[in-house]
């Protein structure tokens, strides 16, 4: 007696696969394609946010250069430019109403009346604030 095996399909190609109960592709090729076209869309993701960090940062920075003394800008001069405030590699509170939101080298507070103050962020605060922290990301002070 022969028993009737469930009908499976490769998951990249669909055609029907013979074998071991547990196989999911028909060769190497579907399994190496299938598996690129997860590593692709988790890869795009973090190309696109990457480059809106980097973005954000060199808005930062130019601006930083050109709003002396003070250097504040309106958020609307920001967001004229292209940056986007859901964008930062880290956020300092301070124990400050007004949090530090961060962009790799820069960072900015967001001050009454749609004004942004920018501010270069030195590697001294980051050591002093992460060792206060116990190193830990993501913290608050």
């Amino acid at each position: 007696m022969h028993s009737i095996e469930p009908l499976r399909n490769c998951l990249w190609c669909k055609d029907a696969l013979r074998g071991r109960s547990d196989k999911k592709f028909c060769d190497s090729i579907c399994r190496n394609a299938y598996n690129n076209k997860l590593e692709h869309s988790s890869a795009n993701l973090i190309k696109t946010i990457n480059y809106a960090l980097r973005r954000n940062r060199n808005i930062l920075a130019d601006i930083y250069e050109q709003a002396a003394p003070d250097y504040t800008v309106s958020k609307e001069v920001l967001v004229y430019k292209g940056f986007q405030f859901k964008y930062h590699t880290e956020v300092i509170d301070l124990k400050n109403p007004v949090p530090l939101f961060v962009c790799y080298d820069f960072g900015y507070q967001v001050l009454p009346e749609e004004q942004v103050q920018i501010l270069p962020i030195s590697k001294d605060l980051f050591g002093s604030w992460h060792s206060a922290n116990g190193s830990r990301r993501g913290d608050r002070v």
